[in-house]
């Protein structure tokens, strides 16, 4: 982690965050070293709850969406103050699937259209929880930590991940038609900002090319395992 992100982490409670971003991988793979999640069709936000409690909602873009998106800030009582979570914005169609279209149809309309096509908060990691950075912890831990922390409900939830068997939650994405999966290595810190060889993206495109063992390129670089 170089000195910006960590000054990042002495500082005090951040008022702004941008996301780290994923890599892209050319198949599905699966690997111990992982966790394999959904790529959902939506829009990165970052949900800031600040240690007095009031919630602030910032896009990768760091544009402020808390006001379009009531449903969402009142769910946020369900995270602890002092918190920063990452996560994804999603609206959906007629059979429950992510739907981007009438995503950017709600945040056009902003609340007025909030009865009309409500979204849901998807909440997969945890920078800070209770005013103490978490973005050196491994993920495997915050992701542990964000479970037990946010009270799942109304708008907000904490998706399932699947450990190690990346390939199977592929060819799931495919069949229901998702828009495919994220490996995360279990070991990464947070760094904000910045794309990581540390988290990979595989689009749901059908392909013989699978793979069973993670990326070498990968494999073979361990920026946390070194002294």
């Amino acid at each position: 982690m170089d000195s910006n992100q960590l000054q990042i982490e002495l500082e005090s409670f951040p008022s702004e965050l941008r996301p780290m971003q994923a890599a892209s991988a050319e198949a599905p793979f699966s690997s111990p070293e992982y966790l394999f999640e959904v790529k959902w069709d939506g829009l990165r936000c970052m949900l800031f709850r600040d240690p007095e409690g009031k919630v602030h909602i910032q896009d990768r873009g760091l544009n402020d969406l808390t006001a379009d998106l009531p449903e969402v800030s009142a769910a946020a009582t369900r995270v602890p103050p002092g918190s920063v979570i990452d996560g994804e914005l999603v609206a959906t169609d007629s059979d429950g699937r992510p739907d981007y279209t009438r995503l950017r149809e709600r945040l056009a309309g902003g609340a007025a259209r909030k009865d009309e096509i409500p979204v849901a908060y998807l909440a997969f990691d945890a920078l800070y929880l209770e005013e103490k950075p978490l973005l050196r912890q491994p993920l495997a831990r915050r992701r542990v930590r964000l479970r037990k922390a946010v009270e799942a409900g109304g708008h907000i939830f904490v998706p399932d991940h699947i450990e190690e068997d990346g390939v199977e939650l592929f060819e799931a994405c495919l069949e229901r038609g998702l828009e495919g999966v994220v490996a995360k290595h279990v070991q990464s810190p947070y760094i904000p900002g910045q794309r990581s060889p540390f988290w990979l993206k595989v689009k749901a495109v059908k392909s013989d090319a699978y793979s069973h063992a993670a990326p070498s390129a990968v494999a073979t670089t361990r920026p946390w395992c070194r002294r």
